[in-house]
């Protein structure tokens, strides 16, 4: 079972006014560095992207979305800290939830997995349908105290890979209590959505290795 870097993402709902996050702002208050790239967008609505070696920040109106490119402690850690900083320093911005999500791809799943996804229709789907199914979608949603857990299996057919997407939500009603959420939290659950396949489904994380 493999992560892709890209998924480990910490996402932040509300009204963001997008004319705050000026290079220069992202820069020195942010990433603290010179050293970032800003992707330009050919539409002006499209997203805002600034992104080191380590982190991407995409700004949206509805939404902030830090992601890693490569899997390690640091950029974890930074990336946290860096959601936080965005919180508290425009703390009056309304925010609704923040989210941590992570994807988890098995490209070898055994026959206990797989058998999951044998729907009950699928012969008259197969045999009565011109539709040809592509692929299979398992939702369950999980309360835990004040979060959510929304998780997905997803079974793609063609390529006989199964991916588990972990969506950890947690609605708030400020800024500072979305910062509060975050904070100190996001390798607890990446630990936890380990746990949780490893117990359930018996699927273990490879070891990654990040080269250049």
């Amino acid at each position: 079972m493999s992560l892709n870097p890209e998924t480990w993402t910490i996402v932040a709902l509300g009204f963001w006014n997008r004319m705050i996050f000026t290079p220069q702002w992202v820069s020195d208050e942010i990433f603290n560095s010179n050293e970032i790239e800003r992707l330009i967008p050919f539409d002006p609505v499209a997203p805002l992207i600034y992104r080191d070696n380590d982190l991407a920040l995409q700004i949206e109106d509805r939404r902030i979305q830090l992601s890693l490119r490569k899997i390690v402690d640091d950029a974890q850690k930074k990336a946290e800290g860096m959601a936080c900083k965005i919180l508290d320093l425009l703390q009056k911005t309304p925010v609704s939830a923040v989210g941590v999500n992570f994807q988890f791809t098995e490209n070898s799943p055994e026959k206990d997995l797989l058998d999951l996804f044998n729907f009950k229709d699928d012969v008259e789907v197969d045999s009565s349908s011109p539709w040809e199914i592509e692929s299979k979608t398992i939702y369950r949603k999980f309360l835990q105290e004040e979060k959510n857990l929304n998780l997905r299996l997803i079974y793609n057919v063609s390529s006989s890979d199964v991916k588990f997407n972990f969506n950890y939500h947690h609605p708030v009603k400020t800024a500072i209590e979305g910062s509060e959420r975050i904070k100190n939290n996001t390798a607890e659950l990446y630990k936890n959505a380990i746990k949780f396949l490893e117990e359930i489904y018996n699927l273990h994380l490879e070891e990654v290795t990040n080269e250049g």
